[in-house]
């Protein structure tokens, strides 16, 4: 579950702040990592949780942008699109666990429910044999950004990952 409060702040710049909990070992998220994604990102402009779940990172661009929650043993978060306004703070609190409409997939697909017609999708940086592969149809080629939350496979015939 995600929840956002954007606040005006006195900063002449924008900040993300918040929280992340486990509602499940009801426990605080320590030491979970939050790193800015795309914008080029040269800086690698990333932050930690403490040891209270709280984190907070400032200059971050004016305008739209997506964050990554990695902490071990939770499934990655990606929060996409998140407005920042000139001399604002936005808080993002992520609660886990969350909810993946994927892990209980197989692979037929849903629609027509046919095996034949569904192939894997494969993620992270493509070598020569795998693109060649993705160019004959055997897989598809989801990106290199995973979220742990990911679709699996792909129907050719209803053109539906899942």
């Amino acid at each position: 579950m995600l929840i956002l409060y954007p606040h005006l702040t006195t900063n002449a710049q924008c900040s993300i702040a918040g929280h992340l909990y486990d509602q499940v070992k009801k426990t605080n998220v320590k030491f979970a990592e939050i790193q800015l994604l795309g914008f080029p990102n040269k800086n690698n402009i990333s932050t930690y949780t403490d040891s209270l779940g709280n984190y907070f990172m400032d200059c971050i661009p004016v305008g739209s942008q997506s964050f990554l929650f990695y902490a071990s043993g939770y499934q990655d978060t990606i929060v996409y699109d998140i407005p920042f306004k000139k001399d604002s703070i936005t808080y993002v609190n992520i609660l886990y666990p969350t909810f993946c409409k994927y892990s209980d997939m197989k692979s037929n697909c849903p629609i027509c429910l046919k095996k034949n017609k569904v192939i894997p999708i494969i993620y992270g940086y493509p070598s020569d044999k795998m693109r060649k592969k993705n160019e004959q149809g055997k897989i598809r080629l989801g990106g290199c950004i995973l979220t742990g939350c990911d679709p699996k496979w792909y129907c050719k015939k209803d053109n539906k990952e899942f």
